[in-house]
């Protein structure tokens, strides 16, 4: 999952993006968290539902502005496939990456780029 964020205010073709990446398993159990329901019970569009709303949650946590001098645009969630995903870290000039550990290894990847091609997240 990714939350596109643009930067405007003399930057046009700048652009942010915040990566969610979560396995499976941790995904499904974030969907049974947020709905309330039992795993035998939630569908595999709960569980995107689930994930784009975390993505939006936690990189709307990470993005700031800095006053009045930048003005950031959040855009919507959006799901993208595994090498597109790598193709924006690959075109990344910089990346911070969070992740959480737990007791079972890691669970939940936040990656936060400054994407130098914005086109990856259009098309």
């Amino acid at each position: 999952m990714v939350l596109p964020v643009h930067l405007h205010d003399g930057l046009p073709e700048r652009l942010m993006a915040v990566g969610l990446l979560i396995d499976d398993q941790e995904a499904a159990n974030v969907a049974c968290f947020m709905f309330g329901l039992a795993l035998a019970d939630i569908s595999t569009d709960d569980v995107r539902d689930a994930c784009l709303e975390a993505c939006n949650v936690l990189g709307g946590c990470l993005v700031m502005s800095q006053g009045e001098a930048h003005t950031v645009e959040i855009g919507l969630p959006q799901e993208l496939p595994l090498a597109k995903f790598t193709e924006l870290q690959r075109h990344a000039r910089v990346s911070v990456t969070f992740s959480s550990v737990s007791d079972a290894g890691q669970r939940i990847v936040i990656t936060v780029f400054d994407a130098i091609d914005q086109r990856i997240l259009e098309s």
